[in-house]
């Protein structure tokens, strides 16, 4: 999906087609990183329901550049919101997600031997691509930081692998 229409069915999310569509398309998604941050299908499914709800309820009104980010932040915010917890990654952690099979187990092990945030940093730019200006976006942070904190992050998966 370009960005010009998943744009376009954001401004119309009140017809059905448009909702449907957004909503075959970036539910699995929503669900996906949900688990990756929250490690509960309950939870992801309440979240990707707020998402959704605001959505229909709410007129966006700005130009979305990077729709995988936004509903990433979207997913942090309303988990924040809705649960007030964050769970870190874990030897358990079910990341259902398309990097799934990628992680070994001893990356797992580090992962989660980093904080929440270090860890969105390398799941992010190592795993689904994301370059370090787009991971400082989607985190909210300066670009100087986020480059900074995944040198620091580099040193500290060294000495744990």
């Amino acid at each position: 999906m370009t960005v010009e229409l998943f744009n376009e069915l954001l401004q119309n999310i009140q017809q059905e087609k448009s909702f449907q569509q957004l909503y075959t398309e970036f539910y699995p998604q929503i669900i996906k990183i949900c688990l990756h941050l929250y490690g509960n299908i309950n939870d992801a499914e309440d979240i990707a329901q707020e998402i959704f709800v605001y959505l229909l309820s709410h007129k966006v009104k700005a130009f979305i550049e990077n729709p995988n980010a936004w509903f990433y932040a979207l997913c942090k915010y309303n988990g924040k919101m809705l649960f007030k917890k964050e769970t870190p990654l874990n030897d358990n952690t079910d990341y259902i997600a398309p990097v799934k099979n990628l992680i070994s187990l001893e990356m797992k092990i580090a992962l989660s031997k980093l904080t929440t945030q270090e860890a969105d940093v390398i799941i992010l730019f190592w795993y689904y691509g994301y370059s370090l200006d787009e991971v400082a976006k989607i985190l909210h942070k300066s670009y100087a930081a986020v480059t900074k904190q995944h040198e620091r992050i580099k040193k500290k998966l060294k000495s744990l692998l």
